[in-house]
């Protein structure tokens, strides 16, 4: 289950990165994020809860990701593991902060629209939506996870 959530994030956040590369931006600095909210809202908006799952904040697939790791290791009495889980989660609050905040700053306006096709819309759109349903509903992907982990086990 975590490596799905995290997998999403990777995927979603990669793909927006290769959309800014298409835009003859270089997508590899801080600069070229630099008001992306305001010039394409529907990447700016996907890279924004895609990195608020990497950070964990609730509704999204990394919180509940996080938070299931933590349950878990509770549950087998491995406290100090549950606490080091979560102090690691900490240090990537301000990277993500640093991006969103160059995202919604009041970059240059685009002189043409950014191009994103139809095909790369459904796709952002699919990975933000299978981000917040497993952060609201995570119960059948986590039995999913579980169903299959026992099924490989059997092997």
């Amino acid at each position: 289950y975590y490596l799905f959530a995290f997998v999403l994030f990777q995927i979603g956040a990669f793909s927006i990165v290769i959309i800014l590369r298409h835009r003859s931006t270089s997508g590899e600095d801080m600069s070229s994020l630099s008001g992306l909210l305001r010039n394409h809202p529907l990447a700016g908006s996907a890279m924004i809860v895609l990195l608020l799952s990497c950070i964990g904040v609730p509704p999204t697939a990394g919180f509940a990701a996080k938070l299931e790791v933590v349950r878990v290791l509770l549950a087998n009495q491995h406290g100090a593991l549950a606490w080091t889980a979560v102090l690691f989660a900490i240090p990537p609050i301000y990277p993500a902060y640093r991006i969103i905040r160059a995202m919604m700053s009041s970059g240059a306006a685009l002189d043409e629209p950014m191009e994103v096709s139809d095909a790369q819309v459904v796709a952002l759109a699919t990975i933000v939506i299978l981000t917040l349903l497993l952060g609201v509903f995570p119960g059948p992907f986590q039995q999913f996870a579980s169903h299959s982990l026992a099924a490989l086990a059997l092997r």
